[in-house]
């Protein structure tokens, strides 16, 4: 049977005398006693981005309890050897260690892996600076102090980034504030990949900031870093200042072959479409992507169609008026009228039209006069949804010698419509406009209404004017 240590005990003896559990702690503490005073970081070469792969026990933060006397003891005095008194635990997010306890962050725990494991991350620094102390700073010594910093850090004797790059920005004024706070982002990379297990590895003048690690390739495809270079030109102010050795070019060495790729197309694109013209286009893309252009040729020229357009040229689909060769002299009567009141002069707030209908023998005019009133769209023999347009500079639709019982009428009056042709999407449209239809002979069928029916026929004559040209025009 073991005996109880007397008072004269060493401490050598005290502790191979303690219980096992006692024993199995005593190196682990040790160990932690001896790194608390270090980052701890993880430099293996492992995948980037690797993430959790169980569930994780709550992190906890743990503090040595300086031993003090025991009390109480069988003899019923003060034994002088020190307790092995256990690591207390904590929820995690607590405040600093109570005074006269050493504070070791977060301990490893059995089961946890790091969460996270890469070479650049994105920092960002909130309320980094308050508000009523940025009236004497500068916003590139701010950053510049912190980047200096950051670059301050080592690993395995060694700098542990490679470059940094930061810029400092405002928040938004708050209320009563004169000045607002300031926050920074910093852009990292490292030399080797890093798990960071401390959660103080950024902290710097007692600002923690949130950690966002940038993946080779984030889920839209692009290269993460790169995109973050970019989000931090967003202002123009805060780039000016911005402090560091982390560049565009670096970042662009790094992009893995397939994106560096796709960033190299993006620029030969963007520099082709800096020609003055569509020749000047597709001779800079001849030059540095040809296969592009031949690939994709028909999708180019209707780009450079519409890119180098005329800048006072008319909406596709848009007819302007047509000017008569000679002034008209058998124009009937109640058509000038009519013109007036549904084109020339109409009710900008209507959210309705009407139709007029010129009928009559072939050559006569009908079509030019239809055409010469104002701003226009034009269908000839069929309907075609790609003429189509509701530009505001439309003042009415003409409708040209067709067959009249495949064509809705009463769309051509209302506000909104659905435009449906042949092998074509159906396409919404907003309209509200007046319509001219010009026929060889009087249209009574329609595809949606027919003067047949009493209800085709009230429609008809509250909707449509009939006006016959048998006589040239002019």
């Amino acid at each position: 049977m073991s005996q109880c240590p007397t008072a004269s005990a060493t401490p050598s003896t005290v502790l191979d005398s303690q219980p096992s559990g006692l024993l199995d702690a005593t190196p682990y503490v040790s160990q932690i006693a001896s790194t608390s005073s270090q980052r701890r970081l993880d430099l293996d070469s492992q995948e980037e981005g690797s993430q959790i792969s169980c569930k994780l026990p709550p992190l906890s933060r743990r503090w040595l309890v300086m031993p003090s006397n025991r009390e109480g003891s069988e003899d019923g005095g003060n034994s002088i050897v020190p307790s092995m008194a256990p690591l207390e635990s904590r929820d995690s997010i607590v405040p600093a260690a109570p005074e006269g306890e050493e504070d070791i962050g977060v301990l490893p725990q059995e089961g946890r892996r790091f969460c996270r494991k890469g070479k650049c991350y994105l920092l960002t620094y909130a309320c980094y600076v308050k508000g009523e102390d940025t009236v004497q700073a500068s916003c590139h010594e701010v950053v510049k102090d912190l980047v200096d910093h950051l670059l301050t850090l080592r690993s395995g004797g060694g700098p542990l980034l490679e470059s940094a790059m930061g810029v400092t920005e405002s928040h938004d004024l708050k209320e009563g504030q004169w000045h607002p706070d300031w926050h920074c982002h910093v852009i990292v990379w490292a030399r080797t990949l890093i798990s960071s297990e401390g959660l103080n590895l950024w902290k710097y003048k007692g600002v923690r900031p949130h950690e966002r690690l940038l993946l080779l390739k984030d889920s839209n495809g692009r290269f993460a870093s790169l995109s973050a270079y970019e989000y931090l030109k967003k202002e123009a102010d805060a780039w000016e200042a911005q402090y560091g050795t982390l560049t565009e070019e670096f970042l662009l060495g790094q992009c893995p072959a397939g994106l560096k790729a796709k960033t190299n197309r993006n620029e030969d694109f963007a520099y082709a479409m800096e020609a003055e013209d569509a020749e000047g286009f597709f001779g800079c893309l001849k030059e540095h992507q040809p296969c592009d252009m031949a690939m994709g040729y028909n999708n180019l020229k209707a780009f450079t169609g519409y890119f180098y357009r005329d800048r006072g040229a008319l909406p596709q689909g848009v007819c302007e008026p047509k000017a008569l060769k000679k002034a008209t002299v058998n124009l009937p009567p109640g058509v000038q009228e009519w013109v007036t009141s549904n084109i020339l002069e109409r009710d900008p707030e209507s959210d309705c039209g009407k139709i007029l209908i010129l009928w009559g023998p072939s050559e006569t005019g009908k079509s030019a006069l239809a055409c010469s009133w104002g701003h226009h769209i034009r269908f000839r023999q069929n309907l075609n949804s790609d003429e189509f347009s509701d530009h505001p500079m439309v003042q009415y639709a003409v409708l040209d010698d067709m067959d009249w019982s495949k064509v809705p009428l009463k769309m051509w009056v209302q506000e909104d419509f659905n435009f449906r042709t042949s092998y074509r999407s159906e396409r919404h449209c907003q309209w509200g406009r007046s319509t001219v239809i010009c026929s060889n002979s009087k249209p009574s069928v329609f595809a949606d209404c027919s003067y047949a029916t009493v209800d085709g026929k009230n429609w008809i004559d509250t909707n449509c004017t009939f006006v016959y040209i048998g006589d040239k025009l002019y």
